[in-house]
């Protein structure tokens, strides 16, 4: 099954149920276990993001899954790792080849989102998943730009995703997206941005990886899952068009990111 005219769908909340967790409960986890943004910009590794227009300012992160091999965490053999006190960020999320598992922390303290996106998100594998918070600006950036991939790994992603968008899974925690979150034609801040809105019904939604550019204004606190991996494209598209049809108001599309 392929719906080739989801190419261009940049925004859609998902026709999935809500997960809930007690209010707070992110914010409290990310300050005993999260890390700033900042420790990429101190390693300095990312000029391809740069370029790409990808680097942001998360305010705290932590990554739900691990890379199980033993010596990716050794600074000594794995210089180019993003770690600090052995917690990588998502630099790798789109390595296919590196074996994943989820962190004890994860199944301590939040074994029913660990069930929910191995239940309902249609990913076939499933690499990282970093909970972010962030209470400042975003710039307009694109998350599947990461310099740890090597090129023919990126240009096989972004081919598969073309009719798998909206291919990056968000789900609200704290706060809200509404009139903060938007998404946008190019990587500049003076391009006309539309933000995005959420029915009641769901906290699940999808961005384009491919179609658009996305970032945040300063608003309302709030926490995101952010799941990265590989989709199971016929899942996916079903998944895709029944939240479309359901959500048509909410949707947003690349022919509404036209410039004015």
């Amino acid at each position: 099954m392929n719906f080739t005219h989801h190419q261009n769908i940049c925004f859609t909340p998902f026709d999935l149920p809500r997960i809930e967790l007690p209010p707070g409960a992110t914010i409290e986890f990310l300050k005993r276990y999260g890390f700033s943004s900042q420790v990429m910009e101190n390693h300095k590794l990312h000029q391809y993001e740069e370029e790409a227009g990808t680097v942001g300012q998360w305010k705290m992160q932590f990554s739900m899954r691990r890379v199980s091999t033993p010596d990716y965490y050794n600074r000594e053999r794995n210089p180019n790792a993003f770690v600090k006190d052995s917690l990588d960020t998502f630099k790798d999320a789109l390595n296919p080849h590196l074996p994943w598992e989820w962190r004890p922390e994860a199944r301590q303290f939040f074994p029913e989102v660990i069930a929910y996106v191995e239940e309902f998100l249609p990913f076939r594998k499933i690499t990282d998943v970093a909970l972010v918070r962030s209470d400042n600006n975003l710039f307009p950036h694109k998350d599947q730009y990461y310099p740890s991939i090597a090129e023919e790994t990126r240009k096989e992603w972004e081919s598969e995703h073309q009719n798998g968008e909206p291919a990056h899974y968000r789900i609200i925690f704290d706060g809200k997206i509404d009139g903060s979150t938007f998404v946008t034609k190019r990587f500049s801040q003076s391009s006309p941005k539309i933000f995005c809105k959420m029915p009641e019904e769901t906290n699940s939604f999808g961005l384009g990886a491919t179609n658009c550019f996305h970032g945040s204004t300063l608003g309302d606190q709030k926490t995101l899952l952010c799941v990265f991996g590989f989709l199971d494209l016929k899942k996916q598209a079903e998944l895709v068009e029944r939240s479309i049809n359901r959500f048509k108001s909410y949707v947003i599309r690349t022919e509404d990111l036209r410039e004015l």
